[in-house]
């Protein structure tokens, strides 16, 4: 429940932008405040080490079978999502995820890689242990 002695567009714009002085008052409590858009990182055609910083990673071009590093899984409850965004996923050009250290992916398993093969495919993962990843 957000109030405001301005206007709602302001509020929105001064919220967004982080600016500490806007007026406004809340009443509740906010955990988490959720922006995907920061936290995506836009990979072209290349291998890519995900980063806590950038979480979802959307590949915009594939030309060619690429690898996914996973971060370390030692942060329970921490997902990650990797998805084709160019539509070129394929049985020839797959997205790799593989695993960081002895981290693994275990669906009844044991697995230390998880392949991507279809177009405008997509996978999330989440850490539910120390050093595992359950695929979503």
């Amino acid at each position: 429940d957000v109030s405001s002695d301005s206007s709602s567009s302001t509020l929105v714009a001064n919220w967004c932008n982080g600016n500490a002085s806007a007026p406004y008052r809340l009443s509740g409590t906010i955990t988490e405040l959720h922006e995907p858009w920061k936290r995506q990182a836009n990979v072209a055609d290349t291998n890519h080490t995900i980063l806590l910083s950038a979480t979802s990673v959307r590949y915009t071009s594939l030309s060619a079978a690429r690898v996914v590093t996973m971060p370390s899984a030692n942060a329970i409850g921490l997902e990650v999502e990797v998805y084709d965004g160019s539509g070129s996923c394929s049985g020839v050009n797959t997205l790799t995820l593989t695993r960081a250290g002895a981290d693994v992916f275990a669906d009844g398993g044991s697995a230390t890689t998880y392949v991507l093969s279809t177009a405008y495919g997509a996978v999330r993962a989440r850490c539910v242990a120390s050093g595992v990843w359950k695929i979503l």
